[in-house]
């Protein structure tokens, strides 16, 4: 007996838990996700980011900073659909193509030209045989011995040679999981860096002469990186990551922009733009409706009022001040609470009770130091630019935003619950 397929789920406000909890979930990845359940942000980059991209020269590199956990994955995504009939775009997650714990500058190179070749081989594009031996050639050549010794064994049982797109997936498979093959390729690459570039471009080429569409590459969640190892990416290497002749955004942590060196090094790029975290709070303290409405209408965009009790969807947007997967976060931890105890929908106790669980985080990610300096932000809604600023906003204790006034700071709730419990203690 054919057993039987789950039907795909609606796309929609989901009307029970289990849709719920996976439409809050959804990447928009796809045309039909992203009509479904993008909410447009006032405040968002994207068009004059699409402006500059279609005016641009073929060498043009740029950064898109923000927060972790702003919506930066979104907007790049929505960037992506701007852009996609007249370029060809290759949207790279780092935390999927390589181990985020360790990236390095040529590893951004390498990732780059193999998704782009994979891409184009995916998408049926003609770059020639020429240009897939020689590259396939390469590939093997700079891949290391142990990468070599796995390929002659695909080779013998195969009794072929591997081509290059399951080439590809071995080699970018093994980078991410192995630091022994990590550690060969980028041996082998150093002093080969022209040769990367030089088949980097030249695929490019090829790509815009078979498409009509020159290759764009957005590069997300590298703000989820190390801020040390930011730091050695886009300052310490930027002649290397800005040496292909092609169009490249990559995302970073807008916590780049309160390091020493970042007033002379910005410059290095075409470049700079901001997206800026959504405002739940105001410069006095009191909430900023705007913001509060834009987070209300994402969430009732994936899952339909009837599935929170009272007072649980305003409980729910005030969580995160504006970060984005807290706030979805919260409410798939609710969905599942709601599910357990047979409840038809999610109530004030249940989105309480996962803050509670972000305040435990924050208590044991916070240095006892940098109290003083939140309690401070918390009070007036300002702070001097400093490392220890850098680092609270790196880790979401801290919030920037910015008015018709200019930056201003909060900082996030599960902090200021925080802070009331210490001083509480105190007293």
């Amino acid at each position: 007996m054919t057993k039987q397929r789950n039907p795909k789920p609606a796309i929609g406000p989901a009307t029970d838990l289990d849709g719920a909890y996976r439409s809050l979930a959804a990447e928009l990845d796809t045309t039909a996700l992203f009509r479904a359940y993008y909410v447009e942000r006032p405040e968002s980059p994207v068009r004059k980011l699409t402006a500059m991209v279609e005016a641009s020269a073929s060498a043009w590199h740029a950064l898109y900073l923000g927060q972790q956990k702003s919506g930066k994955t979104t907007e790049l995504l929505r960037l992506a659909h701007e852009l996609k009939d007249k370029f060809f775009v290759v949207f790279l997650s780092v935390t999927q193509e390589l181990e985020p714990s360790d990236v390095k500058p040529l590893d951004l190179l390498l990732i780059m030209a193999t998704k782009l070749a994979d891409e184009a081989l995916s998408k049926k594009v003609d770059v020639g045989k020429d240009i897939q031996q020689d590259l396939q050639d390469w590939l093997v050549q700079v891949s290391g011995e142990t990468f070599q010794t796995a390929v002659k064994e695909k080779q013998r049982a195969g009794g072929a040679g591997v081509k290059l797109k399951p080439l590809i997936f071995e080699l970018d498979a093994g980078f991410k999981t192995s630091a022994v093959i990590r550690d060969e390729v980028r041996k082998k690459l150093e002093p080969r860096v022209a040769d990367l570039v030089q088949r980097f471009d030249t695929l490019c080429d090829k790509v815009e002469q078979q498409t009509g569409r020159p290759p764009l590459v957005l590069i997300d969640d590298l703000e989820k990186i190390d801020l040390k190892a930011q730091e050695n990416v886009f300052f310490s290497h930027v002649a290397t990551i800005t040496r292909p002749n092609c169009r490249i955004i990559y995302g970073a942590s807008k916590s780049l922009c309160y390091l020493p060196l970042w007033s002379r090094l910005r410059g290095s790029y075409d470049a700079c733009e901001e997206l800026r975290s959504v405002r739940t709070v105001n410069r006095d303290g009191t909430e900023n409706q705007d913001g509060l409405s834009l987070l209300r209408e994402i969430i009732l965009q994936r899952v339909d009022a009837r599935l929170f009790a009272a007072g649980a969807l305003d409980k729910l947007i005030r969580v995160g001040n504006g970060i984005f997967a807290d706030l979805l976060e919260a409410a798939r931890a609710a969905c599942l609470d709601a599910k357990i105890e047979g409840q038809p929908a999610i109530t004030w106790d249940m989105v309480d009770r996962h803050f509670v669980g972000l305040s435990s985080q924050f208590s044991r990610m916070i240095p006892p130091g940098a109290y003083a300096t939140l309690a401070s932000i918390h009070d007036s809604r300002s702070a001097d630019p400093s490392e220890m600023l850098s680092k609270l906003l790196f880790m979401q204790a801290a919030i920037e935003y910015e008015d018709e006034k200019g930056v201003y700071y909060d900082v996030h709730p599960a902090v200021a619950e925080l802070l009331k419990l210490r001083q509480q203690r105190k007293s």
